[in-house]
């Protein structure tokens, strides 16, 4: 268990549901420190020589997580953390499978709050497929219904029944979701 004041939003949810733009807000606007895990398997990937491409990074997460019983993720970030103490609210963009949320919660077990954004399935595939288009060098050139059905993304998806929070991002606009975040994170005890 990590003693840390910080607060620390896990988030989570399918492909093209708006993870980033939320996560941008909360940066930008609310000066959130970020973890990224795709930032983190883009790294890993370069510095291996490796392609930097959806299929590339999956693949490179599920090996990890068998390397290291699905904690690369916590372990990351425990080590941007320590790095960064002064930071005390922290996001990490994404979590994909329920045991990298168990080892968040073993190290952070009263200062983590799990949001899971989620969108109907034909929005999520209209977002993702003019997200492909408006991108010239889009990571996501596999077809929609290849990519949501890929056992990463179910497993993202699976999710939903055990976050803290869930917001429709069809519904509500990503300024009003990260609002409520903020004050439920706010209204969070941290231990002493």
């Amino acid at each position: 268990m990590n003693s840390t004041n910080s607060k620390i939003i896990l988030l989570s949810g399918p492909i093209a549901v708006g993870k980033s733009t939320f996560t941008e807000h909360l940066t930008q606007k609310h000066s959130f420190a970020l973890v990224s895990s795709s930032g983190i398997l883009k790294d890993i990937a370069s510095k291996k020589g490796l392609p930097v491409e959806r299929k590339t990074l999956q693949d490179l997460g599920d090996k990890l997580d068998n390397e290291t019983c699905y904690r690369w993720v916590s372990d990351a970030f425990l080590q941007k953390l320590n790095h960064n103490e002064h930071n005390l609210y922290w996001i990490f963009d994404s979590i994909r499978k329920n045991q990298q949320k168990e080892n968040f919660l073993r190290l952070f077990p009263n200062n983590s709050l799990h949001v899971h954004l989620t969108a109907p399935d034909n929005i999520l595939a209209e977002r993702y497929n003019n997200r492909k288009e408006n991108q010239q060098n889009s990571q996501d050139k596999i077809p929609y219904e290849i990519a949501k059905n890929h056992t990463n993304e179910q497993e993202a998806r699976s999710l939903f029944d055990q976050a803290d929070l869930i917001y429709d991002t069809e519904k509500q606009e990503i300024n009003s979701i990260v609002m409520d975040v903020i004050k439920n994170l706010e209204a969070m005890k941290c231990p002493k």
